[in-house]
């Protein structure tokens, strides 16, 4: 039940309809929470998604301090599972932070998150998402060759995934476009 209210959210986050997404985001977590292990690594990964519907709302404090809390959960795990949700958690809070004008701090969780996601190819759309991410970062703060060159590789990846959030890429085709 969990995870059919968690994927619904996501739908709905990915389809901008953010209002209804949250309720659904909130029903995942409250199930998770009344069968939680000590340690849930699937339980704060859901705990994760929420804080970007929340930023999308804007409601951007609340959001950081959701998502660091979530990390954090997962950080401190002795058994975090196979480190998906935290190597894509990482990705969320750094998303937030690059979106908050952080782009200098979301630059360790990326690097963290690119680390483990290598293990499935630098081809992966979870790579590419969060090297896109990177890529965002460093052109915010005005690397722009290697913002660029960030997006040239990972841009089409990320593109093509279904998972793709419309807003990030439009953002990315803005730092481009506005480097001309």
């Amino acid at each position: 039940v969990r995870n059919n209210a968690r994927n619904i959210g996501r739908i709905l986050t990915l389809q901008e309809q953010y209002d209804e997404a949250l309720p659904w985001m909130d029903r995942a977590v409250a199930v998770g929470m009344n069968r939680a292990t000590a340690e849930d690594p699937a339980l704060e990964g859901m705990r994760s998604h929420r804080p970007w519907i929340l930023f999308r709302l804007g409601r951007r404090e609340e959001a950081l301090q959701a998502v660091t809390t979530a990390v954090s959960a997962l950080e401190g795990m002795k058994q975090p599972n196979d480190g998906y949700a935290l190597a894509f958690s990482r990705v969320l809070r750094a998303r937030i932070l690059v979106g908050m004008g952080h782009p200098d701090q979301a630059e360790p969780p990326l690097r963290a998150a690119l680390v483990w996601f290598e293990r499935w190819g630098r081809d992966h759309p979870s790579y590419a998402d969060a090297e896109c991410e990177l890529g965002r970062a460093r052109m915010v703060q005005g690397a722009v060759a290697e913002g660029k060159a960030a997006f040239e590789r990972c841009l089409p990846i990320y593109r093509a995934w279904g998972q793709a959030d419309r807003e990030i890429i439009e953002s990315i085709e803005r730092l481009l476009a506005d480097s001309k």
